[in-house]
């Protein structure tokens, strides 16, 4: 058994509480009402512009994936069961979707931060702001879940079923941000460092409606690998015209001189 040939994951669109929190960023918290603070954030909607996002993504889909790949479509539509994705998954058009609502794909448990603002969270859990900062691949939301407890639990497992039903299929699934952050730490194999470079990185931020296209077909010459070894990363709605560059991912192995030589870039703090 064997992943799927293709796997894309689309993280929805823009929605409310995107819209929020980016005004909150900028010091304007009027979008923070008490109608917002108790809709439970599993039922955020798209604002008009990640319905416009979800639909360029679509057409980025049908162009850059159906016609030189999957004329016939995926062969299995997955979605997390949150309002904003469900309204994602159909505004994207593709022709034929039969979406299949998975609580695996949900966004990561934020726990009590839920619904706040970022100051807000500062103010209120210094400690725990300060853990974020120091070891954020680690760090757990008060009563929420880490990005590591997430994949080793949640991604693992709907890796465990692609592997059982969906060997050498095609599948898309519309998700989250934090939960497609999870499966680019299991499948492409970062240090822990490189990890936290790329959450520092603006080129590997992960947009509303950015697109992973995972694969295990050399994309120049068509050979077909055991694993997933390319993929690509794409947001359509700001490059609707990229095809997106198609990096090879390497699962590297380290020798015993190399495990010391890391270990050594670290100061002893005692002798």
């Amino acid at each position: 058994m064997s992943m799927p040939l293709h796997y894309v994951l689309v993280r929805h669109g823009e929605s409310e509480a995107n819209f929020a929190r980016d005004h909150a960023k900028q010091g304007n918290h009027e979008y923070f009402t008490d109608e917002y603070r108790k809709r439970a954030d599993r039922l955020s909607r798209l604002t008009p512009k990640g319905e416009e996002q979800a639909r360029s993504a679509g057409a980025w889909i049908q162009r850059f994936i159906f016609e030189p790949y999957l004329p016939k479509g995926f062969e299995r539509y997955y979605c997390s069961p949150y309002t904003r994705t469900m309204e994602t998954a159909g505004s994207l058009g593709l022709p034929n979707a039969s979406w299949r609502l998975s609580f695996l794909l949900r966004e990561r448990d934020w726990g009590d931060i839920e619904g706040i603002p970022r100051d807000e969270f500062i103010k209120n859990y210094p400690d725990s702001a300060a853990k974020q900062k120091r070891d954020p691949l680690l760090w757990k939301p008060p009563g929420g879940e880490s990005i590591m407890e997430m994949t080793e639990s949640r991604v693992r497992e709907v890796y465990d079923m692609l592997h059982r039903e969906l060997s050498d299929s095609s599948v898309i699934s519309v998700t989250h941000g934090e939960f497609m952050w999870g499966n680019r730490y299991a499948l492409e194999h970062p240090t822990i460092d490189e990890w936290m470079e790329w959450e520092k990185d603006p080129n590997q931020d992960l947009n509303n409606c950015q697109i992973l296209h995972y694969t295990r077909i050399n994309p120049t010459t068509g050979e077909i690998s055991k694993n997933i070894e390319w993929f690509r990363s794409v947001d359509p709605y700001n490059a609707p015209d990229s095809a997106g560059e198609w990096q090879h991912i390497v699962k590297r192995q380290f020798n015993n001189d190399q495990l010391l030589d890391f270990a050594q870039t670290l100061p002893r703090l005692f002798e």
